[in-house]
């Protein structure tokens, strides 16, 4: 459905020359929900406005569903936008217009009839959420409420491809969730393809079925988004999925951590399982084989579409011998091991 061919961005800043987005290469499959992860300055917020041409390419061609909006003049645009739609981080809803009045006003500006917006309008408040608040007026309104008036805004003309840039990042934790939970269900029951940028890992953890990771204008990674958590293969990426992974070091240990091995220091250890090691005793074979106690200081394991993985910090009581072949052990089991520090 959405296709980037070589498409790259850059800023001019007085004589410096800025590579927002380096050539890019993305796919995204018709009915398919895609997230954009990065951190701020990443180039997400480029790469999407690319995508509908808001920020016109450097290079590069973008085609959705088998149009290549960089081949189109100005008018012809705009007719392929109607089918293109967009939300962002903070509604943008006109406050002089009731509920149903900015929800109608995409109909308005087609020329659709009275008659064909009354149905159209009030159609989408239900899908929404929103039937019992057509009347009111977005400073009425929560912030959850706001942003589903904005959904329901950008579905009026039946778009086949709806942008999400940050669209949850005002919002807090239960009312992001209930927005995700409304745009899979749109998902699903309209067949809409959706592309999304986010900084929050938990975003795409809910509800995207790929996922790429952007770094410095660079797609850096891609894959399903189990197959992300379970191997991602760059540490920013690994940092990512630490970060919906509640595994931290309690602060006595930080406080006692330092990251010179001593005589009688014990290191601590953070190890990430993958799908085929989560289920392994290995804990158990490592004891028994090598001699070494384990104590496992926090530990958790996830599933997404069937495929498991975890991350655990342990902390390892043996002598140095025995220490360095449990890790290499680990690391002979496919368990990725890293050297926190040492406490004695």
């Amino acid at each position: 459905m959405i296709t980037l061919q070589s498409v790259s961005k850059s800023y001019r800043s007085g004589k410096q020359l800025i590579q927002a987005l380096q050539p890019t290469d993305l796919q995204v499959d018709k009915g398919s929900i895609f997230g954009i992860i990065g951190q701020s300055g990443a180039g997400k917020s480029t790469l999407i406005r690319c995508v509908n041409l808001l920020e016109r390419p450097d290079d590069g061609q973008i085609i959705i569903d088998g149009t290549e909006l960089t081949a189109l003049d100005e008018q012809q645009l705009h007719l392929q936008r109607q089918k293109i739609a967009m939300i962002f981080q903070h509604f943008n809803l006109l406050s002089s217009r009731t509920v149903f009045a900015n929800v109608a006003l995409p109909l308005e500006l087609a020329g659709e009839s009275k008659t064909t917006i009354n149905s159209k309008v009030n159609q989408l408040l239900a899908l929404v959420g929103l039937a019992d608040k057509a009347d009111a007026y977005p400073a009425n309104l929560s912030g959850g409420q706001k942003q589903r008036v904005a959904i329901a805004r950008a579905l009026a003309n039946d778009p086949k491809v709806l942008l999400c840039d940050e669209a949850t990042s005002a919002l807090d934790p239960s009312t992001t969730k209930s927005i995700l939970a409304l745009l899979k269900r749109i998902n699903q029951q309209l067949g809409l393809t959706i592309l999304l940028i986010t900084h929050e890992m938990e975003v795409v953890k809910q509800i995207c079925h790929r996922v790429a990771l952007i770094d410095d204008g660079q797609l850096v990674e891609q894959g399903t988004v189990a197959e992300f958590f379970a191997g991602a293969a760059t540490e920013l990426g690994r940092q990512f999925v630490r970060s919906t992974l509640h595994v931290e070091l309690p602060d006595d240990y930080q406080a006692q951590l330092h990251q010179a091995p001593t005589a009688n220091s014990k290191p601590i250890l953070r190890l990430r399982f993958h799908s085929d090691t989560v289920d392994a005793p290995v804990i158990t074979q490592v004891a028994h084989q090598f001699a070494v106690d384990l104590s496992i200081i926090s530990a958790q394991m996830e599933s997404i579409d069937g495929t498991r993985f975890g991350l655990m910090l342990t902390e390892l009581l043996g002598n140095r011998d025995a220490i360095q072949q449990t890790i290499t052990y680990f690391e002979q089991h496919n368990i990725d091991v890293e050297v926190l520090g040492y406490v004695d």
